[in-house]
């Protein structure tokens, strides 16, 4: 649990030194992975990211879209609102005029496991779309 060290000067043996234990230890990443759409990262303080690109062909025009979306793992929940979804439409989301983590009535859905994804489409014709992704929150 913790990292010591000594020196040893003209023959003799100082101290030991502690110089990280679990009171001064930072951060660090214990577990990093790729999983569907999604790359992401867990941290040992229990805080965790993810970020990818969701594609998708719009199922009607001119009106409002929903999708399921997994998470690449399950995160915990501290609150009612236990991760956080940003989203942004990359260079392919033509006809797009808002998008959030919410499904068409404007209702947060969050799981553990998964949020709702909706989008305005503003065009007749169906054509494919792209969202890049980030989720933030703790996993422990």
């Amino acid at each position: 649990d913790s990292l010591s060290w000594r020196q040893q000067y003209n023959g003799n043996w100082k101290n030991w030194r502690t110089l990280l234990d679990t009171k001064n230890t930072a951060d660090y990443i214990v577990e990093t992975g790729s999983t569907g759409i999604w790359d992401w990262r867990k941290w040992n303080s229990g805080y965790a990211e993810c970020w990818g690109n969701f594609s998708v062909t719009p199922s009607t025009g001119n009106a409002t879209n929903s999708h399921d979306v997994s998470l690449p793992f399950t995160f915990i929940r501290t609150s009612s609102d236990s991760y956080k979804v940003q989203i942004t439409p990359a260079k392919t989301a033509l006809y797009i005029s808002s998008c959030g983590d919410c499904n068409s009535s404007n209702n947060l859905s969050h799981t553990t496991t998964s949020f709702i994804f909706s989008y305005k489409y503003n065009n007749a014709t169906p054509y494919n779309v792209s969202f890049n992704l980030q989720v933030i929150g703790k996993w422990k």
